[in-house]
């Protein structure tokens, strides 16, 4: 078997490429991390010849008659792509329709304010919308962003003497897998060593 295949899905059904975490695979159901979504084609492309591959073996003991894989011509291979994009679009709207919805309902049972609006282009990442999730649904808050604890991130201000960025203290921050305007990915708490002042 090929060790060196770029991705791999673990028997929760995360989908890793190189050892990171992309995405899920839920049955047929694939959803990508926003930053991956330019693996589309290339995980379609690899989920196809595995579901291949597992045919063959499904017909095992059988002489091999079976017709030879139709080659895509790169048009066909591209509509294939695109069909796929548009279906996880839609996929992606619908569920972000019934985020928002149980949002709305949230509101009503509790009494507190009402979701603002995303931005199409930020998604759940829209500035207002993280804001209202930590203030009113901090739970809700910590998984859509993966929340792992507090934790420090250094403050840099630019020297106007030197015009050298310098570290000037550091504060605390939300650790998150990922990056809004009110949490921090966790690999910025990494960066603190053991030299630097951590009282700061």
């Amino acid at each position: 078997m090929d060790t060196q295949e770029p991705y791999m899905i673990d028997d929760s059904g995360k989908l890793f490429r190189k050892g990171e975490e992309i995405g899920t695979l839920d049955g047929d159901k694939l959803t990508l991390k926003p930053e991956a979504k330019k693996y589309q084609a290339s995980v379609t492309r690899w989920l196809r010849e595995k579901s291949d591959e597992q045919e063959a073996e499904d017909t095992k003991g059988e002489p091999k008659e079976k017709a030879p894989k139709k080659k895509l011509t790169p048009a066909e291979q591209e509509a294939a792509d695109n069909k796929g994009i548009a279906k996880e679009a839609q996929e992606e709207a619908a569920k972000a329709r019934k985020a928002y919805q149980d949002d709305v309902e949230f509101a009503q049972q509790t009494g507190c304010e009402e979701p603002p609006k995303k931005n199409p282009q930020f998604g759940d990442k829209t500035p207002a919308y993280v804001e209202w999730l930590r203030k009113f649904r901090p739970d809700k808050f910590a998984v859509v962003f993966g929340v792992k604890g507090k934790g420090k991130v250094p403050v840099i201000k630019t020297n106007p003497t030197s015009g050298i960025d310098e570290v000037v203290g550091y504060r605390d921050a939300d650790m998150a897998t990922r990056k809004t305007h009110m949490t921090e990915k966790l690999e910025s708490n990494r960066g603190l060593g053991e030299d630097m002042d951590w009282n700061a």
